[in-house]
């Protein structure tokens, strides 16, 4: 609504009450005073300017108190016949309809050209949100190409699945594997953030782990995890924040018929003889850090029935359940327990409807990924000796 038919809305609603005033001492008439009042509160109401409507309903109320209170008791300066009087509040009638029937129509045509508006916006919103989602795709489908495929994983882990749920369309999780030199090396990186801001932080870690075993020659996790480390805080030390944007990761590499092991805040589990043993990870993230300190390098040796988990907080943090509250570790652990010895294609089917039966209808709070590894054809056995060391 635009403001100047406010104004001439308010306008031609004081001359018609100046009208009726006048006519109304004319002729005698002290009735047709009484629509005074809905008038005024009906330009009241139009005016989008106080300094107008608080003008208006002054000068409304003092015309009624005139027209009702009269002290100079002025007498009609033409005296009508009595029909000639029905005429002339019948005229002020119509005329006090017509103003009505404009007032109502102005408001009509008002309201239909905000809704007009309101649709226009809508339809240039729903293509902005096309545009995005396209975006959103677009980019889920570079996140996808990072990823290692199946026939990838399988070569690398030829036992193993991966249960990957993001919480919107792309994620903050990832998944990651690679062979070099006989080593297999094999990660879950849960990153700062989720949807599109923790898709870019998984791009550019996964990037500097890539970079630091490919460009540096490293090996063993630990010394990857301290280089990725470097590579990321340079990453953002052009901006003049101080940026803590990283990951949380668990890491391993299957090395000299061994398992080594280096962790920032994931731990790595390894179910053995239906009993978890944890290989514990520095609390600290792979980013920039109040405290830096070089990451630890585990090693233990594997057996044939051993079974690896790997994953991100995602999981045992949902809510669900008919109390609506977080599954947590303990209840996590006791379902890894139950589904190790199952073929891991059963076991990430039943992550999947295991997860959704517990979240039920709430929503889910954060990515999910879970990578299991049996080891049964990781490592040549007979060249174990079934210690756990810590370096």
């Amino acid at each position: 609504m635009k403001y100047k038919k406010i104004e001439m809305l308010i306008i031609v609603g004081l001359f018609l009450q100046i009208n009726i005033i006048l006519t109304s001492s004319l002729v005698n008439c002290n009735t047709i005073h009484l629509f005074l009042i809905p008038l005024a509160i009906t330009g009241f109401a139009l005016s989008l300017k106080p300094v107008n409507s608080w003008a208006m309903l002054v000068f409304s109320t003092l015309g009624y108190l005139f027209n009702e209170f009269n002290p100079l008791d002025i007498q009609p300066m033409i005296i009508l016949e009595p029909a000639e009087v029905v005429l002339t509040n019948a005229f002020n009638i119509v005329t006090l309809f017509f103003t009505l029937f404009f007032i109502i129509n102005f408001f009509l045509k008002s309201i239909k050209l905000n809704l007009e508006d309101v649709y226009l916006q809508k339809s240039r919103a729903d293509e902005l949100n096309i545009d995005l989602i396209d975006s959103i795709n677009y980019t889920k489908r570079i996140q996808q190409a990072m990823l290692p495929n199946k026939s990838e994983l399988n070569s690398i882990l030829p036992n193993n699945f991966v249960f990957y749920a993001p919480k919107d369309i792309i994620s903050g999780d990832f998944y990651w594997a690679y062979e070099s030199e006989n080593i297999r090396y094999f990660a879950v990186g849960d990153c700062t953030g989720h949807g599109i801001p923790g898709s870019f932080i998984a791009v550019i870690c996964q990037n500097s782990l890539n970079s630091a075993i490919k460009d540096y020659g490293l090996k063993y996790p630990n010394e990857i995890l301290d280089q990725t480390r470097e590579l990321i805080i340079d990453k953002f030390s052009s901006s003049k924040e101080f940026i803590y944007d990283g990951m949380d990761i668990a890491f391993c590499c299957i090395m000299n018929e061994k398992l080594y092991f280096a962790g920032a805040n994931r731990p790595l589990w390894i179910v053995r003889k239906n009993k978890i043993v944890i290989l514990y990870p520095d609390r600290e993230p792979v980013s920039n850090y109040l405290k830096v300190t070089p990451f630890t390098l585990h090693e233990f040796a594997l057996e044939p029935d051993d079974v690896i988990y790997m994953f991100s907080d995602g999981f045992a943090d949902q809510l669900g359940g008919w109390k609506g509250k977080k599954l947590k570790i303990v209840a996590f652990k006791e379902l890894i327990l139950k589904l190790h010895r199952f073929e891991c294609d059963q076991q990430k089917e039943y992550l999947d409807e295991y997860f959704k039966k517990w979240k039920g209808d709430h929503d889910q709070i954060d990515d999910v990924c879970i990578m299991g590894v049996k080891a049964v054809d990781l490592v040549n056995f007979e060249k174990c000796d079934g210690e756990i060391h810590a370096v």
